[in-house]
């Protein structure tokens, strides 16, 4: 886990890397965290579709996924 320097909402970061936020929006993340790891204050990522499992039931407060993960099921996007 690596913090992050202020905590940033997923509106935040989504501008940050010019995405698209789904789900609460207001939601604050203090850190980053690899997908296995990550708890519901840490932002995740994956790029590669052999994690999307892992991502699915991660309990990550955000997860920024490749395109042709968009829509998948993932408990990030029930928050």
């Amino acid at each position: 886990m690596k913090p992050l320097p202020k905590p940033l909402t997923v509106a935040e970061i989504a501008v940050l890397v010019g995405g698209q936020a789904v789900g609460d929006e207001t939601h604050a993340l203090e850190a980053v965290a690899a997908v296995a790891h990550a708890a519901p204050k840490d932002a995740a990522s994956f790029h590669n579709m052999k994690y999307l499992a892992a991502a699915q039931v991660s309990p990550a407060g955000c997860l920024l996924v490749p395109p042709q993960a968009k829509d998948a099921a993932c408990a990030a996007k029930a928050k």
